[in-house]
């Protein structure tokens, strides 16, 4: 049923509860206003017709999020617990890009890398103070007066004093190799176990192989001698030779030669006779380094 009420603008028909009947909309209680309670949220049109929105975000202003934005922060590295900076040998820090410093290397620093990598790009072949020697192509290099020590074994020392000339070398390498050697003449008899035979040792100062020569003259009528060389007392059992003595009053010649490896100890003639009754006279031991 509706009642014969003309409807104003702005009204509306609703139900009274017996008919229906036009009413404003200020009487039904309509929205006469929107307030924004704080941003993002913004209020604009008027009393009756309002409008609400929502502005776009940026630095300083809060609001939605741009498709172009979304997709930026979707593209960003995960969280994580990522290398933020470098220490130690070499040193940088973040975050983005940033460059590298060597600090050091091995323990040397870069300032004394740079400083060494200086002088081996300056070496020459040329006779030039306080640089490093580079031989030519022909492994040679040019140099003024060499001041040194030389030092080969214990027959020949050049004090640090001495300005050693190529002449100076020339005539003490014409001396050798290391020439060591004892002699005794002294009579000695045997035991019956190898035993050390008096004077004959000898003690080297510089480590390589040795030649080892001793000859002696044994006597003592029927009686068998051995001798054998020793190395920091061990037996070179190879060394062994044995004579026996004979009935006339000449002694027997005897000798043993062997190269041997020395670095420490003695290097020593032991012997021992078949009885006490042997003896031994004249005897040398002579050692000559070979390498």
């Amino acid at each position: 049923y509706a009642n014969s009420l003309t409807p104003a603008n702005n009204n509306v028909l609703a139900w009274n509860g017996t008919a229906w009947a036009p009413l404003s909309l200020a009487t039904i209680g309509g929205v006469t206003s929107v307030t924004a309670t704080g941003l993002p949220i913004v209020i604009g049109g008027s009393a009756s017709a309002p409008t609400v929105g929502i502005n776009q975000s940026n630095t300083t202003t809060p609001g939605y999020l741009s498709s172009t934005d979304w997709n930026t922060f979707n593209a960003k590295q995960p969280a994580g617990n990522y290398l933020t900076a470098l220490t130690g040998d070499v040193t940088a820090s973040g975050p983005g890009s940033a460059a590298a410093t060597v600090a050091s290397v091995g323990g040397s620093t870069s300032v004394n890398i740079n400083a060494a990598t200086l002088l081996a790009n300056a070496a020459t072949n040329a006779n030039t103070a306080n640089t490093i020697v580079k031989r030519d192509a022909l492994g040679n290099f040019t140099s003024g007066t060499i001041t040194s020590a030389i030092v080969y074994d214990d027959t020949l020392q050049l004090p640090a004093s001495t300005k050693t000339t190529v002449q100076t070398v020339l005539d003490w390498l014409k001396q050798g190799p290391l020439n060591l050697s004892v002699s005794a003449s002294s009579s000695v008899t045997a035991t019956t176990s190898y035993a050390l035979l008096t004077s004959m040792t000898l003690t080297p100062t510089v480590a390589g192989d040795y030649q080892v020569l001793f000859t002696g003259d044994m006597s003592g009528s029927g009686v068998e001698d051995f001798v054998s060389i020793y190395v920091n007392g061990v037996q070179i059992t190879s060394s062994i030779r044995s004579v026996v003595g004979p009935t006339s009053s000449r002694g027997a010649a005897i000798s043993t030669s062997e190269v041997v490896t020395w670095s420490t100890g003695a290097i020593e003639i032991r012997w021992k006779g078949s009885s006490t009754s042997g003896r031994c006279d004249g005897r040398n031991l002579q050692i000559t380094k070979v390498q």
